[in-house]
């Protein structure tokens, strides 16, 4: 069973929960008595960011998979267009790191 749950393990089950959880338990936690926020959050928030990973993941691999399928297509098609659609999505890439920092300061 630890095998199991080790090989279907991915990057999207950490960081899309990770993004809901960080945006939620701030605001769940005020309602919980003092000292018993850890305990809580092995206990409910461990799983349910468990559930949330789950079920985003065929959304978010069946985006990457439409996105590959369209370069794909584009390079077939016409190669200065695949130059321009690999220039965009590479620059977004690559600007998620500096989004996700400023996210945080605000």
């Amino acid at each position: 069973m630890i095998v199991y749950h080790l090989a279907e393990s991915s990057q999207v089950l950490s960081i899309i929960p990770g993004y809901v959880m960080s945006l939620a338990i701030p605001y769940i936690e005020k309602s919980f008595p003092k000292g018993t926020e850890l305990i809580i959050g092995a206990v409910v928030f461990a799983p349910a960011s468990r559930l949330i990973g789950v079920i985003s993941t065929p959304i978010v691999d069946t985006t990457l998979l439409n996105i590959g399928d369209t370069i794909l297509l584009a390079s077939q098609q016409a190669p200065i267009v695949m130059g321009f659609l690999l220039g965009g999505i590479i620059k977004m890439i690559c600007l998620l790191d500096l989004v996700q920092w400023i996210l945080q300061l605000c």
